[in-house]
């Protein structure tokens, strides 16, 4: 019996879709998104102004350390824990070589016309994120409390301290404050993260929060720390007396909240891409203040 030319012409058509599914989950471009909002949305609700060489050293420096860390320098648990995504890496060298140097060149351009200071700053942010993905004796990444700290801490910093030490903003108490709001709203994309991987950690000998408490727990845990991000940054909008739009970019702890609180599944859209596009929510105010 002849295949229906409907099947026929569905199947290229799902082949593509597959394809820019793999490629929006593995190339790391959504990390630029993240490092995007992140830095836009401090520069927004602080008013500092928008920095493009500090967006874009910002963004290519996190885009670098992402490709380093999954590109060039997996781990052992990567093969069990995304063997889909070691394989589409291995088909696609050429872009992992171009899209790394074209990242390269353009965040040299942008700290080329960075003040002393954010110069500074961004220097020992770039240290540390290398110190972390590199393979020393012993990786931070695979001490199981320093690994969710580490990236939330340094996501939080990098998006919170890079555009106020460009602008020089007064380091003042409110500063801390909205640090730790994006500390609190980063950390559960981190602890969630970890579900999905626990069981290839454990096969490498690796270590995680994700396997030393149950499902519930773990969600407990990040839904905390969402509801503690919620608090500060509703703290921080009254500290600086910001508009209403400001409380927009509080839907983003919000929406956190209610991904912590369904049910972990098996799905590497969901805690991969969607959960890393969660934390460029920022990027959501930035844009309606602009339009506003």
């Amino acid at each position: 019996m002849p295949i229906p030319s409907s099947v026929e012409h569905a199947r290229p058509v799902a082949d593509q879709a597959r394809r820019l599914l793999a490629f929006l989950q593995y190339s790391n471009l959504h990390i630029v998104v993240v490092a995007l909002g992140l830095l836009s949305g401090t520069s927004t609700l602080f008013g500092t102004g928008f920095s493009v060489p500090v967006v874009l050293a910002g963004c290519c420096g996190a885009f670098l350390l992402y490709q380093l860390d999954r590109g060039w320098l997996p781990g052992k648990e990567d093969g069990a824990n995304q063997p889909e995504r070691v394989a589409w890496i291995a088909r696609h060298h050429m872009y992992v070589w171009s899209s790394c140097a074209f990242a390269l060149l353009a965040g040299l351009i942008g700290t080329a016309f960075l003040s002393g200071a954010a110069l500074l700053a961004g220097a020992l942010l770039a240290g540390c994120g290398f110190a972390y993905v590199l393979p020393l004796r012993k990786r931070l990444k695979r001490i199981w409390y320093v690994k969710p700290v580490a990236i939330a801490g340094a996501w939080a910093l990098g998006g919170v301290a890079l555009p106020l030490v460009e602008m020089n903003f007064a380091m003042a108490p409110v500063v801390l404050i909205f640090l730790g709001y994006r500390f609190f709203f980063i950390l559960p994309n981190v602890l969630l993260a970890d579900w999905q991987d626990r069981l290839g950690d454990e096969q490498a000998g690796l270590h995680s929060l994700a396997m030393l408490v149950d499902e519930r727990m773990l969600r407990l845990m990040a839904a905390g720390s969402a509801l503690v991000a919620i608090m500060l940054g509703g703290w921080c909008g009254v500290l600086l007396g910001w508009s209403a739009l400001f409380f927009i970019d509080l839907a983003g702890p919000l929406l956190m909240l209610l991904l912590c609180l369904r049910p972990l599944h098996a799905s590497y859209l969901v805690y991969g891409l969607l959960l890393d596009l969660l934390v460029a929510w920022p990027l959501i105010t930035t844009l309606l203040v602009y339009n506003w």
